[in-house]
């Protein structure tokens, strides 16, 4: 009996570290950053920081299993679609560390616990936490579930093909001309989520400023008050995950090609779906600071702001060399590694201008 004990908490424990390793802690940041600054926006600072820090820890209760989820579910559909990715051949899901049962029992875990985290009564969030903490896990499954129905995870018999034949198959459809990739065999309908583009577009665009308001309602604003000023930041940061999907698809357009997906970058080009990019990264900056300057904001922003255009021309200049030359899903990570990095830096400066501006 306590060998059986130790081998199921043995077990559990390496699935709860194979979980973890599912976490993509750089997009994870945006995950945390985006509701920190909502709670942030909203406390107030008469409050002091010891209220601020207890927000800030029943916010963490939320975020860590409600992101770590999304990730995890992400993988699951995703998994025979990783197998012939290069940068994904070594997830947990992929490789098989981690199965597929065990995966959606510890997926159904960490959402029970983010929403009753949320919806505790020793908690800041409250019924309004609760709503948007649903409604984030809503929105991010739909999009990563109903992705499966419009894919071609790998042609037939390659599904559990070694790690190097599944990346031979994706070097030999990257080298293809464009007018042999299009006729890539497809299996099923096109499919919605992030298989089709409009729709995975409109996911990341509503899933951006739900992060926000996650932040929001842990400062305790009801849905009643919310003022323009959260409606604006709402917005900006929705614009920014917006922009961050079209990079992301354009990252992984070979894979996705590979294995029959349906983004804006198979159907029209990497080249397309990275000036669609810059251009909502250009306009959510526009927006944002002729916004702030109409409401009369502007003056308590001035550094992070600064800072927000001043990184623009080195973002424009950095995706300007990846569209020159040509380069491979690992030029293009390393370009949004670093435009992400720069966005971090613009929180990081953010944080202690916003504390309190719309409390």
């Amino acid at each position: 009996m306590r060998v059986r004990v130790f081998c199921f908490v043995r077990r559990l424990g390496a699935d709860a570290w194979q979980v973890v390793r599912t976490v993509r802690w750089v997009e994870f940041v945006f995950l945390a950053g985006a509701p920190g600054l909502g709670l942030l926006s909203s406390s107030s600072r008469e409050a002091g920081l010891g209220a601020l820090a207890f927000g800030a820890g029943a916010l963490l209760a939320v975020v860590l299993p409600v992101g770590a989820h999304v990730f995890l579910v992400n993988d699951i559909c995703d998994r025979r679609r990783d197998r012939i990715n290069p940068e994904r051949l070594g997830g947990p899901l992929a490789t098989g560390a981690l199965t597929v049962r065990a995966a959606w029992f510890w997926a159904l875990v960490l959402a029970v616990v983010g929403l009753v985290a949320a919806g505790s009564p020793y908690g800041e969030l409250g019924w309004a936490g609760l709503v948007v903490a649903g409604a984030i896990l809503l929105n991010w499954d739909a999009y990563a579930w109903c992705g499966v129905a419009g894919s071609v995870v790998s042609p037939p018999g390659d599904g559990d093909a070694p790690a190097d034949r599944r990346a031979a198959l994706l070097r030999r459809t990257a080298n293809q001309p464009k007018s042999k990739r299009s006729k890539t065999p497809r299996a099923g309908p096109a499919g919605w989520g992030k298989c089709h583009p409009a729709v995975g577009a409109a996911h990341n665009l509503v899933g951006g400023g739900l992060h926000f308001l996650l932040g929001v309602s842990a400062a305790g604003s009801p849905y009643g008050e919310w003022s323009s000023g959260e409606a604006l930041w709402t917005t900006y940061f929705g614009l920014l995950c917006l922009a961050g999907y079209f990079h992301h698809v354009a990252r992984h357009e070979e894979a996705d090609r590979a294995s029959g997906v349906t983004t804006l970058a198979t159907l029209w080009g990497r080249r397309a779906a990275l000036l669609l990019g810059a251009t909502v990264v250009v306009v959510s900056t526009v927006l944002l600071t002729v916004a702030l300057v109409a409401q009369g904001r502007a003056e308590g922003l001035v550094l992070p702001l600064v800072w927000l255009w001043l990184s623009l021309p080195l973002y424009l200049f950095g995706l300007w060399k990846v569209l020159a030359q040509k380069v491979g899903w690992v030029e293009q990570r390393r370009f949004q590694r670093f435009y992400r990095s720069l966005y971090v830096v613009f929180g990081v400066l953010l944080a202690p201008f916003i504390w309190g501006l719309m409390a």
